[in-house]
């Protein structure tokens, strides 16, 4: 009673609160990018089709953007990807494997800052998670036209196949994930 105003301060619990919800939600995209890669180090398909890991990565890339409050959930989720990649622990041999996985989250990221109104159709975010799969074989073929890297799968298959197989992919998993929340969503409300 100094005759002086007193500042409201901010209960520190809250923002403590605050502040772990944060850090777990970092944790837990960062799992799932590391998840992402290795269940595509570990699964072994026998379909011979280029870009099939495509659902589960797709899949838990826009599972970890639907949960997370983060903006930029999707670049955490390809930084998770990326980080485990540097260490040799899944067998992947391509020294260009970091930047290559990451390619899809922050092209999902970015694409969605482009184009803020249309983040909420169904029809945009499907497009978009194809279109975001298809970085990989993209970065690739300007890796393997650059520097002369050879990807066996664009040799075999022609990049035209390729990107068309990875948008496929990329579009299922995405579309799954999306129809999953969109269901969950209509009937809470």
């Amino acid at each position: 009673m100094n005759g002086k105003l007193q500042v409201k301060t901010i209960s520190k619990v809250s923002v403590s609160k605050e502040l772990f919800t944060t850090i777990a939600e970092v944790f837990l995209l960062l799992g799932l990018g590391v998840l992402a890669i290795t269940l595509h180090a570990y699964l072994r398909y026998p379909l011979n089709l280029p870009g099939h890991h495509g659902i589960e990565f797709m899949a838990l890339l826009i599972f970890g953007s639907k949960i997370s409050r983060l903006k930029a959930s999707t670049s955490v989720f390809s930084l998770g990807v990326g980080i485990f990649l540097m260490f040799p622990l899944i067998g992947i041999k391509d020294p260009f494997a970091p930047l290559v996985y990451m390619m899809p989250g922050f092209l999902f990221y970015f694409s969605t800052l482009a184009f803020k109104n249309l983040k909420n159709k169904f029809w945009f975010i499907a497009l978009i998670g194809g279109i975001a799969y298809t970085a990989i074989p993209l970065t690739r073929f300007i890796i393997m036209i650059v520097i002369n890297y050879p990807y066996k799968s664009l040799i075999t298959h022609g990049a035209l196949y390729v990107i068309a197989c990875f948008f496929a992919f990329g579009l299922v998993g995405t579309l799954f994930t999306t129809g999953i929340f969109k269901t969950f969503n209509k009937k809470n409300n």
